[in-house]
């Protein structure tokens, strides 16, 4: 068995982000056949197979952002037999032994668990009970203005927001991550920001003359044609 590694598809690349797998586990594959979809910070591209085999275990799964170098997947050789055990220990030993870093396979549930509102802010102080609401009504709690005892959040604080009592940007309405482009984007836009100094300047022309010549041009123009 051998292990896939994110490789550098440019100068500038430093992690990608996995778009969609075009094999799945247990899935044979020749040369050059196409694998898998991976977005750099500006172009999607598909990663070709250096060398045929077969895809026995997926590291980093659809919509995975991963570094450079580390390790997606584990692919053994067309004829060489293997099982879920074998594979496992590999997996151990790579970790143990590998430079490279090893994609995490992530839970589903824990991951939808992970990005709900009333869950995701753990450094708020909030009423175990008003997270509840929180997840419960799709608020999130950074956005809650707090009017319990020492700054806490309370379950009225909560239900006020989501009855559009409080601020309207406080409910959220859309959860998505951003693609490699719009990072890109994003911190381009920030590191101008933050390095080019930003002024206005204001400058004013008298354009007396200018107006006048053109009166005079005009004046002349429709007296020759009649």
């Amino acid at each position: 068995m051998r292990n896939l590694t994110l490789q550098r598809l440019g100068q500038t690349m430093e992690a990608g982000r996995i778009e969609r797998w075009l094999k799945q586990e247990g899935d044979a594959f020749a040369t050059g056949e196409p694998l898998y979809e991976v977005e750099t910070d500006k172009v999607t591209v598909e990663v070709e197979a250096a060398d045929a085999g077969r895809l026995v275990r997926i590291l980093a799964e659809d919509g995975a952002e991963i570094d450079v170098g580390v390790v997606v997947a584990v692919v053994a050789d067309p004829e060489e037999t293997w099982t879920p055990e074998a594979v496992e220990a590999y997996i151990a030993d790579l970790a143990s032994v590998s430079a490279a870093p090893l994609a995490q396979r992530t839970d589903p549930e824990e991951e939808r668990v992970a990005d709900t509102p009333g869950s995701a802010t753990t450094g708020i102080a909030a009423m175990p009970l008003a997270r509840r609401r929180a997840t419960e009504l799709g608020v999130d709690l950074r956005l809650v203005v707090p009017t319990g005892a020492d700054g806490v959040i309370t379950v009225d604080d909560v239900e006020e927001v989501a009855a559009g009592g409080g601020d309207e940007i406080a409910r959220v309405r859309e959860r998505r991550s951003l693609t490699q482009l719009e990072r890109r984007m994003a911190a381009a836009v920030l590191e101008s920001w933050r390095t080019v100094p930003q002024f206005v300047q204001h400058v004013e022309v008298c354009a007396d003359g200018v107006i006048d010549a053109h009166r005079r041009f005009r004046a002349d123009a429709e007296s020759s044609v009649t």
